[in-house]
């Protein structure tokens, strides 16, 4: 669900969990939603007219209008209930209706004030947060396809990345027990990378993303062992093209062959 979405907001929903289990909450609910918005990206109070540090008075204003129950431990699984799931389906609504490749932390805002009977949209609607000037701010955001060292690469590079990720995913010779320790990531994420490419940004470093560019080039060069009648099953590049490839991308990150893992 969250693959469009960028780390900051991935947070958002991360603190938000954080946040329903320090309140004994057996659902995520958009207030708790709301804190790990604000949490996550200060700026956001710039939405508050007048205001800077607005998390405190946000906090005491939920806490005055919520029941709390006994923390729950980090370890048991809080879900997602019903009004911030859909806002979390409204803020990839608003993202692809404003042509953005991601899902960021104001279209998350937007979704909640969407959800005008929620508790979190009737404290900020109350606090003067205005839908149309987020609006507003996204629409003149540009949107480039990637924005990652992915874009400096040629059509046929990129194709040579996304041949060897798809021999990493799907090949014969790394086991799923090992597959994490040697490609920093699960198979089913690396997949899920597949799938949405080339719409992946891998600038930021440990990313999934990031991760699995350059460990599956790494892997491929350094530590792959496909026997050569099995090569042109995975590859219509050469070893020695890939390699190039490889070198390239380490040098546009700034990295060296051998890479990171």
């Amino acid at each position: 669900m969250f693959e469009r979405y960028t780390q900051e907001a991935r947070r958002v929903i991360f603190f938000a969990r954080y946040e329903a289990g320090n309140y004994g909450s057996p659902y995520i609910e958009t207030e708790h939603l709301l804190l790990g918005l604000l949490g996550e990206d200060q700026a956001s109070a710039k939405w508050f007219p007048g205001e800077s540090n607005v998390e405190p008075r946000i906090r005491s204003e939920i806490e005055k209008r919520i029941t709390r129950g006994n923390t729950i431990s980090t370890s048991v699984e809080i879900p997602l209930g019903a009004d911030c799931k859909q806002v979390l389906n409204l803020a990839l609504e608003s993202s692809e209706r404003l042509g953005h490749r991601q899902v960021e932390t104001e279209h998350i805002l937007l979704g909640i004030l969407r959800i005008e009977t929620s508790l979190a949209a009737q404290i900020l609607i109350a606090w003067g947060v205005k839908p149309g000037l987020i609006q507003e701010h996204l629409a003149k955001e540009p949107s480039p396809k990637n924005q990652g060292f992915l874009a400096e690469l040629s059509q046929s590079e990129k194709e040579i990345v996304l041949q060897c990720m798809k021999a990493i995913a799907d090949g014969p010779e790394i086991e799923d027990w090992e597959f994490h320790t040697r490609l920093g990531i699960f198979r089913p994420t690396l997949r899920r990378i597949i799938s949405v490419w080339p719409e992946i940004d891998d600038r930021t470093k440990n990313s999934d993303e990031f991760l699995a560019v350059n460990n599956c080039l790494n892997e491929v060069c350094n530590g792959f062992d496909i026997p050569p009648t099995e090569w042109g099953k995975w590859f219509t590049y050469s070893k020695d093209e890939i390699t190039q490839t490889y070198a390239k991308w380490l040098r546009l990150r700034g990295g060296h062959l051998g890479g990171i893992r």
